[in-house]
């Protein structure tokens, strides 16, 4: 008999539930019309998006804000995941019922599922999705949180049953969440990937009305049998805007209904509109780049930096206050927050740093010491912070502060730099979601620091094909081994703090969910 769990629960590490964060939310009627009885309109709703689209191809796409809430409404995905009440409940979408093991599961789909365009999405047809992401040669970021570290072996599709069966080389306990993340395209795309670029195969709710590339997209709902068709707006207007003033200026002109502001700004849409968190998963943090013959590659200078270094003060000047700081990398809405790890972090204590860094030979009566700060201009006068933190010791500093687009170019190409707050943030409430960006323990990896944690990446290895109450007390082990070795210090819990004009919705730091939009109380 097949499992039949439409919420599958799996429970936060103790010590989770008292700072859990709530993002649970009710639903309300509406009539025939779509507007509430106050008048808000809930078929046609306008969300900002802070930036464009990448691609539509979900196999390529780096996967930033915007693509996460395109993503929303044109993809499905066999399961979705939220956090909740110190729960990570993973539901049903394109498929009903499941039944795990170890290395697999097997997957029983919804029945009269279709594509956009009215074609028929079946077991095949979605099988060929998942085959194209765990291919090597697909070069997809997230393949590895989704099919763990030995990948996959192979998915017999049944498409007469409705049945998905999919077998893994290893042993990955994470296999149902990390589906969550695995977009499933119309199977008529893989006769032409490269027009996936520029054109969405929906699976999702809604499908590609009007196009501006970098301004705004319209999208239409269509009939699906994964929700009611009431619980998503009928029209979606998704406008691209980066300024947070800009961002408040529409709302507040009533040009869109939904928006989140990272800076000061919030300050003056407060009180006047309906106000809900955005927690990111996964704490912005101080990175090191570790490579081979830079200052930072030493354990005593990174320590003595991060003794130099307030988390607080850091994340007042980052975020005027919307966020939280941090003591630990996996934040309190997150499966396997462990808080005892923040014992473990570097506090703050200036003349501890300048003693730490003497014994490793710089400072007074030492060698001098320059280091090169990389700063992303979302991240307001929070650079400026650390220089001055930095410099408060001894310590020459150089910043080097532009656009994210800028930060990349550095990271991934001229790779001139010495520390930064590296935004963490990920997807999905799993700490499994860090490792490719710090590891390459999983498969793939973003590891723009060049970390290397012999003991972290154990024990990654260990809690990935761990099952049970076991595997979070790996998880947090692997956590304090790079605390331990100040490989990271985490910094700033963010808040994208989202603005709305009459809706409740659950929302995370990239995206609205759309399926929980509703008429506020």
């Amino acid at each position: 008999m097949m499992q039949q769990p439409l919420k599958t629960t799996v429970r936060l590490a103790a010590g989770a539930s008292a700072a859990a964060l709530m993002l649970s939310l009710v639903a309300c009627s509406q009539d025939s019309s779509g507007a509430g009885a106050d008048g808000v309109d809930l078929t046609n709703v306008s969300i900002v998006m802070r930036n464009d689209v990448d691609t539509f191809d979900p196999f390529k796409s780096a996967g930033e804000a915007g693509a996460k809430q395109m993503f929303d409404a044109v993809y499905d995905t066999l399961v979705r995941v939220d956090a909740a009440d110190a729960t990570v409940e993973v539901s049903g979408s394109l498929a009903a019922e499941w039944q795990m093991r170890e290395n697999g599961g097997t997957f029983q789909l919804r029945e009269g599922l279709t594509c956009g365009d009215g074609t028929v999405l079946d077991a095949e047809g979605i099988a060929k999705s998942l085959e194209h992401l765990a291919a090597p040669e697909t070069g997809a970021l997230y393949a590895s949180r989704v099919f763990g570290p030995g990948g996959l072996k192979t998915i017999t599709a049944d498409s007469a049953a409705g049945t998905l069966d999919i077998e893994l080389n290893e042993p990955y306990t994470y296999l149902l969440e990390g589906l969550s993340q695995a977009y499933v395209v119309c199977p008529t795309a893989f006769d032409d990937l490269d027009a996936l670029t520029s054109a969405p195969a929906e699976t999702g709710t809604h499908i590609m009305g009007k196009m501006s590339r970098g301004e705004s997209y319209t999208l239409e709902s269509r009939e699906t049998p994964v929700i009611e068709q009431a619980k998503v707006p009928a029209t979606l207007e998704l406008r691209v805007v980066g300024d947070d003033t800009t961002r408040a200026n529409l709302l507040e002109t009533k040009a869109v209904n939904i928006t989140s502001v990272l800076g000061r700004d919030a300050e003056r849409l407060k009180g006047s509109f309906d106000e809900h968190d955005g927690r990111a998963y996964m704490a912005d943090a101080l990175l090191f780049n570790q490579t081979e013959g830079l200052a930072v590659d030493n354990v005593d200078v990174r320590r003595a930096l991060s003794l130099a270094i307030d988390n607080a003060s850091y994340t007042k000047a980052a975020t005027f206050d919307l966020g939280s700081a941090a003591d630990t990398m996996y934040t309190p809405n997150m499966a396997c927050y462990t808080d005892a790890n923040a014992e473990l972090v570097t506090g703050f204590d200036p003349e501890s740093a300048k003693a730490v860094l003497a014994e490793a030979g710089y400072g007074e009566g030492g060698k001098p010491l320059k280091v090169r700060l990389l700063g992303i201009d979302t991240q307001n006068s929070g650079p400026e912070y650390i220089a001055d933190a930095l410099r408060s010791i001894g310590v020459e500093v150089e910043v080097n502060k532009g656009t994210l687009e800028q930060g990349l170019g550095v990271l991934f190409g001229t790779g001139e730099w010495d520390l930064m707050v590296f935004p963490y943030p990920v997807p999905t409430p799993l700490p499994s979601a860090l490792v490719n960006q710090i590891s390459g323990t999983l498969g793939e990896t973003l590891n723009v620091g060049n970390v290397q944690n012999a003991d972290y990446n154990g024990l990654v290895a260990e809690a990935a094909a761990t099952m049970g109450d076991e595997r979070c007390a790996l998880w947090g082990e692997a956590e304090a081994a790079l605390l331990e070795n100040v490989d990271v210090k985490p910094m700033t819990w963010s808040n994208a703090l989202w603005f709305s004009a009459g809706f409740e919705f659950d929302a995370d730091f990239y995206k609205v969910d759309l399926r929980t939009l509703a008429q506020a109380k």
